[in-house]
């Protein structure tokens, strides 16, 4: 079953102690680190994992030199996520225990993953209503899945329909 926590003040902490590690393994192909995710949306309960967007500016670069990196610090690659979305790289970190404490969207600074990724964090940092019944949502959801692939195409419709929120609100339009 998929576990929702209630939100944890340490989780940026944890994120910036990440970023130091990725940093040093990554840092000089690069672009930007960021913390994404509902762990990165203060007071959102989340899966206790931290997410994060790593920026190249070309996938060649992360192809040719990120994935080992990557690996030497930690982190499994996970190419079979390629045929759900091309064009991102995904790698997750364990806990001795085997649970996932991290993980890794790897793309193009320019990519749609990116700019979708950061315009929800932004919209639901902006709007607390919207996370908090995103939150409900996530804990209505989680008792039926097993499978975080399907427990996120479950969780499709509500974040669509925020990320069109999210291009009104971004741009500065009202629907009204």
């Amino acid at each position: 079953m998929i576990f929702v926590a209630d939100y944890n003040p340490k989780w940026p902490q944890m994120f910036k102690e990440e970023k130091t590690l990725l940093s040093s393994a990554i840092g000089k192909w690069t672009v930007v680190i960021k913390h994404v995710g509902s762990t990165s949306v203060e007071g959102l309960g989340a899966k206790p994992i931290i997410d994060m967007v790593a920026c190249v500016e070309e996938l060649k670069t992360a192809d040719d030199f990120c994935i080992s990196n990557l690996e030497d610090a930690g982190y499994e690659y996970l190419p079979q996520f390629e045929k759900l979305i091309p064009e991102r790289r995904f790698f997750r970190k364990y806990a001795e225990d085997g649970s996932t404490t991290h993980q890794i969207h790897l793309v193009e600074e320019s990519s749609d993953v990116y700019n979708k990724l950061i315009l929800f964090r932004n919209f639901l940092r902006g709007h607390p209503e919207v996370a908090k019944a995103y939150e409900k949502e996530k804990r209505r959801l989680a008792p039926m899945f097993t499978d975080t692939t399907k427990y996120a195409q479950a969780k499709s419709e509500f974040v669509s329909k925020a990320l069109e929120e999210a291009e009104i609100w971004m741009n500065g339009f009202s629907t009204e």
